[in-house]
C-alpha cells in the first residue's frame, strides 16, 4: 500500500478540494475528452541560485494529485481546474521550502541514503522506474524530492511543531473551553403536540377553539379524544392531531417555538392565529408541552482531543509564520519578493482542442 505522506504537503498544503463546479477557464462545449492542455512555462521566482518555474510548480501539483487521488485520475478539464485554482498557493510554499532548505543546509541536516529508498518504495511501489514514469518523474527528480522532504520535515518538527505542542497548556485548553460554552449554551429538546382547526369561516373555528381549550384545560378529556369529537360533530371544519414529535430547539420551526417557549410541561396555550406553511391559509392551534428537557454542552473530556487539535493547528500557523519570516529576514527577501514579476495578461494554462 502506498504511504500517503507526502512532506511537502504535511506541512504546507491545506488539502484543496477538487471544484468540479464552475469552469475556471472558460464554457467549455462539448467533446471533453478531446481536449488538450497547454502549460505556459516560464520562470516563476528565483532564491539565490535555485529557479522555481511553473512546470516545477505543475509536477508538484502532479505529485499531490497522484498521491491523494490516483484511484480517480482527473479529466483535462478537471486537471486545468485544480492547477489554476491551486498554482499560486503551490509556489509560495515552495518559496518557502527554499528558505527552509538553506536553514538546513547551514546546520548541516542530513539524510541517510537508505532512508531515501525506503520511502521510495514505499510511495511508488516496487515497480517504481515505471510508477514514475506514468507521472513525469525521473528517478532523480523523486530521489532529490524526498531528500529534501525529508529534510524539511525534520525542521518543521524542531522549528515549528515542538514550540507549538510546548505551547498547549492546561491553563490555554481549559481557556479554550470556556469559549467554547459562551459559544455553545445549554439548548433544549421539547415534546409537544398541536391540535389545529382550520376551516372557511374564522367565527366558527374560533368558537371551536375556544370549547377545545376549555375542555384541555379541565383535563376531563385527553387531547386525542377532545380531536376526534371535534372531527365527528364539526364536519364543515378540518381538524387534526399531530403525534407526538421531540425536537430540539435549533430544528423547531420560529411559529412553534414562540409558542411552546413559554409553556410548564403537561399544559396547553391558549388558541393561537397561525398561517399554514403547506397552503399559506389561516389555522387556530392549540399546542401541548408533554416534556421539555435541558441538553448540556459537551463536556470538557468530551471535547478535549478537538479542543487540542485547534489551539494545537492555531500555534502551528502562528509558530510556522513567526519562522518564515525570520528565515526571509535572514536571507535578504524581507523586503524584496523573491516571486518574478509577471504581466497582466499571463495565462499559466489554457486548453484547446
Amino acid at each position: 500500500m502506498k504511504k500517503k505522506n507526502i512532506g511537502l504537503f504535511i506541512f504546507f498544503l491545506f488539502l484543496i478540494p477538487l471544484v468540479k463546479g464552475d469552469i475556471l477557464l472558460g464554457q467549455i462545449p462539448q467533446g471533453e475528452e478531446m481536449l488538450r492542455l497547454k502549460i505556459n512555462n516560464r520562470p516563476l521566482a528565483k532564491i539565490n541560485d535555485e529557479v522555481i518555474s511553473l512546470l516545477d510548480v505543475v509536477k508538484k501539483m502532479d505529485a499531490f494529485l497522484y498521491e491523494y487521488h490516483s484511484d480517480k485520475p482527473l479529466s483535462t478539464l478537471e486537471k486545468a481546474q485544480f492547477y489554476q485554482k491551486n498554482w499560486k498557493q503551490m509556489l509560495e510554499e515552495m518559496i518557502c521550502n527554499e528558505f527552509v532548505l538553506l536553514d538546513a543546509k547551514e546546520k548541516g541536516v542530513q539524510i541517510e541514503t537508505g532512508q531515501i529508498h525506503e520511502e521510495l518504495e514505499e510511495r511508488f511501489g516496487p515497480h517504481t522506474a515505471f510508477t514514475l514514469d506514468r507521472i513525469g518523474l525521473s528517478f532523480k527528480e523523486a530521489y532529490d524530492w524526498i531528500r529534501k522532504e525529508n529534510i524539511i520535515r525534520q525542521m518543521m518538527w524542531h522549528k515549528v511543531q515542538v514550540k507549538a505542542l510546548q505551547g498547549i497548556t492546561p491553563q490555554l485548553i481549559k481557556k479554550a473551553y470556556q469559549t467554547y460554552l459562551e459559544s455553545h449554551p445549554p439548548t433544549h429538546n421539547w415534546t409537544y403536540q398541536v391540535l389545529s382547526i382550520q376551516g372557511v369561516d374564522k367565527k366558527v373555528c374560533d368558537e371551536l377553539a375556544a370549547q377545545a381549550y376549555q375542555i384541555l384545560s379541565s383535563k376531563t378529556k385527553e387531547i386525542e379524544e377532545v380531536a376526534a369529537d371535534l372531527k365527528k360533530t364539526n364536519q364543515e371544519v378540518t381538524v387534526s392531531l399531530n403525534k407526538k414529535c421531540s425536537l430540539e430547539t435549533s430544528t423547531l420551526s420560529k411559529q412553534h417555538y414562540e409558542v411552546i417557549k413559554d409553556l410548564v410541561v403537561h399544559t396547553f396555550s391558549k388558541p393561537i392565529l397561525q398561517i399554514n406553511r403547506k397552503d399559506q391559509k389561516n389555522v387556530t392551534r392549540i399546542f401541548y408541552l408533554d416534556d421539555r428537557t435541558e441538553i448540556p454542552p459537551s463536556s470538557f473530556e468530551e471535547v478535549y482531543d478537538s479542543l487540542q487539535n485547534k489551539l494545537f493547528q492555531e500555534l502551528l500557523q502562528k509558530e510556522k509564520k513567526v519562522y518564515f519570516n525570520s528565515l526571509k529576514n535572514r536571507y535578504g527577501f524581507d523586503k524584496t519578493n523573491p516571486q518574478i514579476i509577471l504581466s497582466e495578461d499571463y495565462e499559466p494554462f489554457f486548453v484547446y482542442y
